[in-house]
C-alpha cells in the first residue's frame, strides 16, 4: 500500500534527520513548512521531497492541505521553545506548540491516518530519582515541558475519542548530524576543531544522550508497524551521562587539545541529578533497541561536523 507521509518541523533538526532517511530509501514525504522556513538541511534534498508551506493555526488552509494530500502517516515533530536560550517568547511556545498540535490532530482525525505520531519529550517528566517511565506522573519544570506535557495528554484523549492510531515518543537528549550549532555537543566539536575554549554550564549536569540514527529508526518502525494506539514509548539511551564525561569522549576524539571553562553559561532551569529513561517497553513492543554508544554516536558526529564545518560558517 502506498504510504502519504506527512512530516511537520522537518526543517529542524530531528526532523531533516527523519526526512534525509525517508528519502533515501525511497519515500517522497510532503514537509509542512512554515513562511520563511530556513532550509540549510534540506537544500540537497528537495528534488526529493514535497515542501508545502502553511500554518498549523489556521484550521481552514490546513484541512483544505490534509484533504489534498490524505497522509496515511503523520510525523508531528513541530515545535517551539525546546531551545530555550534562544526561544524565549513564553506566549508564542505556549500557543505555538499547544494549539498547533491540536489542530493538526483534530483536522488528521476527522480525515482519517493509519498512524499519527506525536514527538514528545522527556522534559514532560520533570525531576525524578529513578529512571523515567511511560506511567509516571507528568510533572513538567519548565514552560516547554509543560506545553509538551499537555500535547501528549491531549494526544491520548484524541486517540480514545476518534479510536485511531495516535502514539507518543518521548525524546530524551539527541544529537548527531544537523543539530544546531549551539547546542551542546556541535558547540564543544566545533570548539575542538577550531581549537577555540568551551565555555560550558556545569561538567556534573547530566543527560541521557540518544544518537541521532537510533531516534529515526524508531521512527521508521511506525511505517511498518502494526497500529499502535493511545501509546507512548521513551527514546533514549538508557543510560546517563555527565557533561564531563561528553567532553572527555570528545578529547579522546580530537586532535587538539580541548579547552573548557565550566559555569560561565548559567542554566535558564533547575538541573537534575538523575536523568535516565527507562526504555523496557519501548524495546518489548516496538523491537527497538539504541544501537550506537555514545563513543560510536560522538566518532560519528565529530567526523560528520568536520566534513560539513562550511555548513555551520554560515549560520
Amino acid at each position: 500500500m502506498k504510504k502519504n507521509i506527512l512530516i511537520t518541523g522537518g526543517t529542524g533538526f530531528v526532523g531533516a534527520n527523519f526526512v534525509h532517511r525517508l528519502a533515501k530509501e525511497g519515500y517522497k514525504p510532503t514537509v509542512f513548512i512554515r513562511k520563511k522556513s530556513n532550509l540549510w538541511r534540506l537544500k540537497n534534498i528537495v528534488s526529493k521531497i514535497h515542501i508545502l508551506e502553511t500554518d498549523l493555526q489556521n484550521t481552514k488552509l490546513l484541512s483544505r492541505q490534509v484533504s489534498r494530500i490524505k497522509p496515511s502517516h503523520i510525523f508531528h515533530l513541530a515545535v517551539y521553545g525546546a531551545q530555550q536560550s534562544i526561544q524565549k517568547d513564553i506566549i508564542q511556545t505556549y500557543t505555538q506548540n499547544i494549539l498547533s498540535s491540536v489542530n493538526l490532530m483534530e483536522v488528521c482525525c476527522k480525515q482519517g491516518f493509519q498512524q499519527y505520531v506525536n514527538i514528545g519529550s522527556s522534559s514532560e517528566y520533570g525531576l525524578k530519582k529513578s529512571a523515567m517511565k511511560e506511567a509516571d506522573i507528568l510533572q513538567p519544570i519548565n514552560h516547554y515541558g509543560a506545553t509538551k506535557a499537555a500535547i501528549s495528554l491531549a494526544a491520548s484523549v484524541f486517540s480514545t475519542t476518534y479510536r485511531l492510531p495516535i502514539s507518543t515518543l518521548r525524546l530524551f537528549s539527541p544529537y548527531g548530524y544537523w543539530e544546531d550549532r549551539r547546542r551542546f555537543i556541535p558547540t564543544l566539536i566545533l570548539d575542538a576543531i577550531n581549537g577555540k575554549r568551551a565555555e560550558l554550564s556545569r561538567p556534573s549536569y547530566v543527560r541521557d544522550f540518544i544518537f541521532i540514527d537510533d531516534v529515526i529508526d524508531a521512527l521508521v518502525h511506525f511505517l511498518t508497524s502494526k497500529k499502535h494506539y493511545n501509546e507512548v514509548f521513551n527514546i533514549g539511551s538508557g543510560k546517563q551521562y555527565t557533561l564531563q564525561q561528553v567532553v572527555d569522549e570528545v578529547q579522546d576524539i580530537s586532535s587538539n587539545k580541548l579547552k573548557v571553562t565550566w559555569n560561565d553559561r548559567k542554566s535558564n532551569q533547575l538541573e537534575p541529578t538523575f536523568w535516565k529513561a527507562d526504555i523496557t517497553k519501548t524495546k518489548k513492543q516496538l523491537n527497538w533497541k539504541p544501537r550506537i554508544s555514545l563513543k560510536q554516536g560522538l566518532q560519528k558526529t565529530y567526523q560528520w561536523i568536520l566534513r560539513n564545518k562550511n555548513l555551520y560558517e554560515t549560520k
